[in-house]
């Protein structure tokens, strides 16, 4: 059931939508890059790097090309970086963000608490009941050596998941069974302690589509951001992470809804992994890449409508994915083509579709 506060929430954005203007055609407007196009509006572009990305010059030049902003992939989480109990080691992670390619580029930290990541000697501790006092000192830990070096942190990822069935709406975890709802909020505070300049972000994905277990998810979501905010937490935004799937059931008055709600809690909103998987297209890269760029307009569309969106972070710039190729892998072993660049790091359909979607977003304030 819609309650009053969806409905009257929803209209707004639908009502933005109906407003939004033509988009500038992208080849119109020459070589400009996407962090360009996203900067006359008021937003901006970025995208993941990896270690293994980092050793590519072609790569390190195309991301200082396109993207004013960058996220390590998988370098700052817990596993990474603390594998060792007491040991910090932010190599991997330095070298990411101390790139003389990326010097001009805003830093995003993904992510400090997730329960995939959680290393072995913490599962102990959180077999022995310490769990709670390991991961605030981890929240501390990674954001205090980032201190004013990294602007905007995930500090919590993925925690809510209501199919798992707990009255709180957490996913059943570690992290919930150590400290619920409390232990969230207190990663937050603790986090806003560490770099209290830093914005600090819950991220979490299936949110995109229209089904009931995506319906159920973000309510759980909703619940879970204004328990937060009850509480004064220092949250700030939300993250859609954009793992997008050609045939999946995008609808725009339900994404929309969705956006104008988290809006309404005085949240921003980013796009922060956005790819878009071909795994169902046939073969041909014509028809894929064709399909690839459509489906994302129609999602970015409707994302650059909402004025609290703030903008995008694809995860990784250019082909391949190497994580939708092991996770979500084509049934004929293809490699997908789910990002805005080519294998020799050449623009798109799909790099054509953001830089038009970016062209015709409303500019903000």
């Amino acid at each position: 059931m819609i309650g009053r506060r969806q409905f009257l929430a929803g209209a707004g954005a639908l009502a933005l939508a109906a407003a939004r203007p033509s988009a500038v055609p992208a080849e119109e407007d020459g070589e400009a890059s996407l962090a360009t196009r996203a900067r006359r509006k008021g937003l901006s572009f970025g995208t993941s790097v990896s270690t293994a990305e980092l050793r590519l010059p072609a790569l390190r030049a195309a991301v200082a090309r396109e993207a004013d902003l960058i996220v390590a992939q998988n370098e700052l989480k817990w596993w990474n970086t603390e594998a060792r109990r007491g040991q910090p080691t932010y190599g991997a992670a330095d070298a990411i963000m101390n790139a003389p390619e990326f010097e001009a580029l805003t830093r995003r930290g993904h992510t400090a608490v997730w329960y995939r990541s959680i290393p072995d000697w913490a599962k102990a501790e959180f077999s022995a009941g310490r769990g709670e006092a390991a991961t605030l000192k981890r929240v501390r830990d990674i954001v205090a050596h980032y201190r004013g070096r990294i602007v905007e942190w995930d500090v919590v990822n993925e925690a809510v998941w209501p199919a798992d069935g707990r009255p709180d709406g957490l996913r059943d975890t570690p992290l919930a069974a150590a400290g619920g709802l409390d232990l969230m909020a207190d990663c937050f505070r603790a986090a806003h302690e560490a770099d209290p300049d830093a914005r600090l972000y819950y991220n979490d994905y299936a949110v995109e589509y229209a089904s009931p277990g995506e319906d159920e998810h973000r309510a759980a979501i909703l619940t879970f951001l204004e328990a937060m905010k009850r509480r004064n937490v220092p949250i700030h935004g939300f993250g859609v992470q954009g793992h997008l799937t050609v045939g999946n059931r995008f609808r725009e008055r339900v994404f929309a809804r969705f956006l104008a709600d988290l809006a309404a809690l005085d949240l921003k909103i980013r796009i922060t992994e956005m790819d878009v998987s071909d795994q169902r297209l046939p073969a041909d890269f014509a028809l894929r890449d064709g399909k690839v760029a459509d489906h994302a307009r129609q999602f970015l569309d409707v994302a650059f409508d909402q004025p609290a969106v703030v903008g995008l972070v694809t995860w990784g710039l250019a082909d391949p994915s190497p994580w939708l190729d092991a996770e979500r892998a084509r049934p004929d072993r293809l490699p997908q083509r789910a990002l805005p660049l080519d294998r020799d790091f050449a623009r798109k359909p799909l790099w054509t579709a953001i830089a038009r979607s970016l062209d015709g977003a409303a500019k903000r304030g």
